[in-house]
């Protein structure tokens, strides 16, 4: 299994409507640059067939999928086709706060015990674990991100579990790359906003 990875760009949206982009080469190449092995790409069926007609398929939008997953075999990094969408079934997920009790004291300890052990319990039975989409909102404190990142990782690497992080890139993303968060001093790559701190501990796990 595959033990580091981000997630690409989301396509969400038939065109003509915002979101339905071409994804990137060059977050290919960032992502080998960076020692990152995988690339899990939300896709949409909405992004390649006619509104009117889901029968009828929109190539072009097939063919950018195709180009992605060719992209991945030239930069060695393992492409997963996710399918957050399909005719009858979406994955439409709430953040879950009824196992947070009020005055609670959300540490390390608390965060092993609640969200950890019980797939490390399921992992024993030979099921594997993937955890495929994790982040943190870009209004959590910097500091506090960080330091929740770390112990996520750790409990993730010592399990052997892969993961990926949602997302690379995006002003609404949990990722490391062109956010908009006011308590980072952002670093220039290739005229992009990075946030140096929050990319190395994906490389360090």
């Amino acid at each position: 299994m595959e033990k580091l990875g981000v997630d690409s760009v989301m396509r969400i949206h038939a065109d003509p409507l915002p979101g339905n982009q071409p994804f990137h080469e060059q977050d290919f190449e960032w992502l080998a640059e960076w020692g990152f092995d995988f690339v899990r790409l939300p896709i949409d069926y909405r992004c390649w067939v006619d509104p009117d007609n889901p029968a009828r398929r929109n190539e072009k939008a097939l063919r950018e999928i195709d180009q992605a997953v060719d992209w991945g075999r030239q930069y060695g990094v393992h492409v997963c086709l996710n399918q957050h969408t399909a005719p009858g079934y979406r994955v439409d997920g709430k953040l879950d706060m009824t196992m947070v009790k009020k005055g609670q004291r959300l540490d390390r300890a608390w965060l092993e015990r609640t969200y950890y052990r019980p797939w490390k319990k399921l992992a024993a039975s030979n099921v594997g674990v993937q955890v495929g989409e994790w982040g943190v909102l870009d209004t959590v404190p910097h500091d506090v991100a960080l330091h929740w990142m770390h112990d996520v990782l750790g409990f993730w690497k010592d399990a052997g579990w892969g993961w990926a992080v949602w997302n690379l890139r995006g002003e609404h993303g949990f990722g490391p790359l062109d956010m908009r968060r006011a308590d980072v001093q952002y670093e220039n790559f290739h005229g992009h906003r990075l946030d140096r701190a929050m990319l190395e501990p994906h490389r360090e796990f």
